[in-house]
């Protein structure tokens, strides 16, 4: 709950439910309005590049820590002004803020996973490690690492892979998303990373033969053509149900 002292506090209000306003569309887009308004002449476009991913919280955590970072405390009146506002049409901020963490949690382990889809079975990692490779400035505290942590193991487990870290059972060796573990896919490459389904199928690229057992196959949805262009980088499976590619062949794990 908020305390009575705090209920006014704009720079308070606005450090405690930013993650509300990023999740909530209509907070969002009014706290928009105010930024650009505010901001005008001051900052170019390029502040509003990413304005709904997770990494933007991180900024305006520095931006707090450095004392509002130069913002002008009207940007913070504003946000306090929506959330109260918002809290006056029957909104629990608390319930709705818990809520909103935990989708942020959510959306960078699902990243971090994407990320380990990308080395080969077998491979080391750490959360950190991933965490950076799925192209998040590692600025989170140590509760949000542990939570972080503990939704990717989750959503590995899901996707049917092992992110195994028996080899430091027993021993004590530091924090969990410090320490290496084994990536291993199992039955990992036979789902869609992004929406779980098994509807998925190899990608041929290049300019095969195009023949009848090829034609049936492509029907048939066990084989997608990727087009003439070929790199060292390109996806190799293909979901025919949220049309996502992804992954490495399993002949080069």
């Amino acid at each position: 709950m908020m305390r009575k002292e705090d209920k006014y506090n704009p720079i308070y209000m606005f450090n405690k439910y930013k993650e509300l306003i990023y999740e909530v569309d209509e907070l969002w887009d009014e706290f928009q309005h105010y930024l650009r308004d505010i901001t005008q002449g001051r900052r170019d476009e390029q502040f509003f590049e990413h304005h709904r991913e997770p990494q933007s919280l991180d900024i305006w955590d520095q931006m707090l820590e450095n004392m509002g970072g130069g913002w002008p405390t009207v940007t913070f009146a504003a946000a306090a002004f929506l959330l109260l506002r918002y809290q006056a049409l029957g909104h629990d901020l608390d319930k709705e803020l818990r809520a909103a963490h935990r989708a942020k949690i959510k959306h960078i382990a699902d990243d971090m996973l994407h990320a380990a889809l990308k080395r080969p079975a077998g491979a080391m990692a750490t959360t950190v490690s991933l965490l950076r490779d799925a192209g998040y400035e590692v600025l989170c505290h140590e509760k949000e690492f542990l939570e972080l942590h503990t939704a990717l193991f989750k959503a590995a487990k899901k996707m049917d892979i092992d992110l195994d870290q028996s080899m430091h059972d027993g021993k004590e060796e530091g924090l969990p998303y410090n320490l290496e573990f084994v990536i291993r896919y199992g039955d990992a490459m036979t789902r869609c990373p992004k929406c779980g389904s098994k509807k998925i199928a190899p990608i041929l690229y290049g300019m095969p033969v195009f023949d009848e057992e090829m034609q049936r196959k492509v029907n048939n949805q066990e084989l997608y053509l990727g087009g003439c262009c070929v790199s060292d980088s390109d996806p190799q499976f293909h979901c025919f149900g949220c049309g996502k590619d992804f992954g490495k062949p399993i002949s080069a794990e």
